[in-house]
């Protein structure tokens, strides 16, 4: 009995899936940002508060799923007068929109995983890269059929050792951007 209830219940989820008012709704299928933010590091690490630049692709896989990918290049300044660190982000993410499809704009909640490369400027130091992880919202506002404006609260984490730039950095940065969708 009780698989008879999981084949039905799957079988009427995937109707669903494959209704056409449901695909009818999925108009904005893809989105490319560029984005600039403010990040501020957390406090105890050898960089300090700086700047980012970078890129977002997203592809909506379900009416209300986003599967994202970003690449950022940050700029920071070493703390209390240590040298500037540059860095390198590298992220998937999977976001979940909370707007409903047909409605103007995106509010997307999402969580990834990923890489942040640390570059400090320093003579002695190496480049190094550790995993790091990330999650925050994006709204997205549309301007018109194909533009958007974004704006963008996060944060990222990265399990740097304690030797190399004081312990984990968080990073929590506030970016603005302009998002293309494609159809």
């Amino acid at each position: 009995m009780r698989r008879h209830k999981l084949v039905v219940s799957a079988l009427v989820f995937l109707s669903l899936l494959s209704s056409s008012p449901l695909l009818a709704q999925r108009t904005k299928q893809l989105v490319v940002q560029v984005y600039g933010a403010n990040v501020f590091a957390s406090e105890g690490v050898l960089l300090d508060r700086g700047l980012s630049a970078g890129a977002l692709l997203g592809l909506r896989t379900l009416p209300q799923t986003w599967l994202m990918g970003s690449f950022a290049y940050g700029w920071h300044e070493g703390e209390d007068g240590l040298p500037d660190w540059d860095t390198q982000s590298y992220f998937a993410m999977l976001g979940y929109d909370i707007v409903p499809a047909g409605m103007n704009g995106n509010w997307i909640f999402y969580v990834g995983a990923g890489g942040i490369a640390f570059d400090p400027e320093a003579a002695d130091a190496e480049r190094r890269t550790y995993f790091a992880m990330n999650g925050g919202m994006k709204l997205i506002f549309d301007v018109s059929r194909h533009m958007a404006w974004t704006l963008d609260l996060g944060f990222a984490v990265a399990f740097s050792e304690e030797a190399y730039s004081g312990g984990e950095v968080w990073f929590w940065p506030l970016g603005i951007g302009l998002a293309y969708h494609l159809p």
